[in-house]
């Protein structure tokens, strides 16, 4: 980049990505996993030769796993940049949708009239929580992201995501995506962010955007972001019993808390429809209930609910939020 205090998209890229190489890390059955290396070349990346440039991508396939996972290492050593991961789908032209805080929404890119653009140009990313979702009338892909929150989507169906953003200070009078300063011109040197990265990623591939694929968006993140792991307990004499805690039953139906009242007088489960359409679902409880109602978002309730021995079932609108208090 010309200037050294800050990053804008606009000034063209730094590097293009030049493969490597490539070795085999596992070769199954259980898990097959390939580790790809990569070099970032340019005039920006040679005039930064100490910093190399390279970076490590692992795509790891496991048995009957419907996604494949990714995770990208490296270590940053310049200034001034961005660093972006590129998955490239076969879905052209797609709708897209983004995780946010009460399940995912569309995102269109943005037009403005141009007396506006003179004061701040449109970018072309956008935010998303865990996932960003692609869809036509055939097919569609998911990018599960871990704890990255910037996304961009191409036309050609190609999702990048944002790795490493490293900028030198809060605000610069020359960007040409707002011109005249944004902000206080103030030194930022720790949001350079030098030195060693990680991120995972996954990689689900899907049918259109249907109440059920949306099922099977949501209910795989948490295999994607919060994978189930074991550990041998050697001094275990006896197999414990399990113990069954609340679940909820229902297409495209997603857990949005479940947590003791503020008043400490209840048990608040609350879900999300993430789809289009009206949805039954049910909690179930692993020990016995006597009352439920219907409550607003501020715990107050509504309306008494009827409750089965160690259950509650219940519809919610297209795209809307069920609080349910139960004890």
């Amino acid at each position: 980049m010309p200037q050294p205090a800050f990053f804008s998209p606009a000034r063209g890229p730094a590097g293009v990505p030049q493969f490597v190489g490539a070795r085999r890390l596992h070769r199954g059955p259980l898990r097959g996993e390939l580790a790809l290396k990569w070099r970032l070349v340019g005039d920006e990346w040679r005039r930064r030769r100490r910093a190399g440039g390279e970076l490590t991508i692992r795509l790891a396939l496991d048995a009957d796993a419907p996604f494949l996972r990714i995770v990208v290492e490296g270590v940053n050593h310049a200034e001034n940049h961005r660093l972006r991961l590129a998955v490239r789908t076969d879905v052209s032209s797609p709708a897209v949708w983004a995780d946010a805080a009460f399940g995912p929404v569309r995102r269109e890119p943005l037009t403005v009239p141009a007396p506006d653009s003179a004061m701040e140009h449109v970018v072309a990313t956008a935010p998303l929580h865990r996932y960003v979702s692609l869809h036509d009338d055939t097919r569609g892909a998911t990018i599960y992201s871990d704890g990255l929150a910037e996304h961009e989507v191409s036309a050609d169906g190609t999702v990048l995501v944002t790795l490493v953003r490293a900028v030198g200070a809060l605000s610069h009078a020359s960007l040409a995506e707002r011109p005249g300063h944004a902000g206080w011109p103030a030194a930022t040197p720790r949001a350079q962010s030098i030195g060693p990265y990680e991120a995972a990623f996954g990689v689900l591939l899907h049918g259109p955007r249907t109440p059920a694929t949306i099922d099977v968006i949501e209910r795989t993140a948490d295999d994607v972001l919060l994978p189930l792991t074991g550990t041998t307990v050697r001094a275990a004499l006896s197999v414990p019993h399990p113990v069954h805690g609340a679940t909820l039953e229902g297409t495209a139906l997603a857990v949005s808390a479940l947590k003791e009242s503020e008043n400490g007088q209840w048990l608040v489960a609350r879900c999300v429809n993430l789809s289009d359409e009206p949805q039954h679902g049910r909690w179930r409880f692993g020990s016995r209930i006597f009352e439920a109602a219907v409550a607003r978002l501020d715990e107050t309730p509504v309306d008494p609910i009827d409750v089965g021995d160690h259950e509650v079932a219940f519809e919610v609108g297209p795209r809307g939020v069920m609080t349910i208090l139960v004890r």
